[in-house]
């Protein structure tokens, strides 16, 4: 069971951010690494095995800006583009996963629920937007506001 509190889900959503910036060549390298690993180590309540398996693919990023920047990289065995690009794909993944296991089950310590406008829409009730979802998810957020919610729509883990 992932609890994640209120920084936590922005330090996760943050770093989705950041993967897909250097995904679209928005930041380097470096910067990509260097916000990841700040990141991770403020996180307060990710279990310390998901921390772990992150720091040692964001280490894989630092040791190969290293490589570029000591010359080092022309003696690297493989793809080290093909490399970068699959280790930014496992930490997408692991985010993404992450984010969706905290969804799936209900948050006690959260205590708003989203209002269900229709059948497709919610709206949040921290900042009052509407967005489609047809999630039946124990947990919701805005994306606007990056709030999280509980979802009306959401039945029970035994429904």
């Amino acid at each position: 069971m992932t609890y994640l509190n209120q920084f936590d889900w922005r330090q996760i959503k943050l770093t989705e951010k950041l993967l897909l910036l250097f995904e679209n060549k928005k930041i380097n390298l470096f910067e990509l690494y260097s916000n990841l690993d700040t990141i991770a180590c403020a996180l307060e309540e990710v279990s310390v095995s998901w921390i772990d398996d992150f720091h040692s693919k964001v280490n894989f990023l630092e040791t190969v800006d290293d490589a570029f920047k000591d010359g080092s990289i022309s003696k690297w065995q493989g793809d080290v583009e093909k490399e970068v690009h699959e280790t930014v794909r496992e930490l997408q993944q692991m985010v993404s996963d992450l984010l969706s296991e905290y969804l799936k089950i209900p948050d006690p310590n959260i205590s708003k629920t989203a209002i269900e406008g229709d059948s497709t829409w919610l709206i949040c009730p921290n900042c009052f937007d509407a967005w489609e979802s047809t999630s039946s998810d124990a947990m919701v957020f805005c994306p606007v506001c990056e709030h999280v919610c509980h979802n009306p729509r959401f039945r029970g883990i035994n429904s």
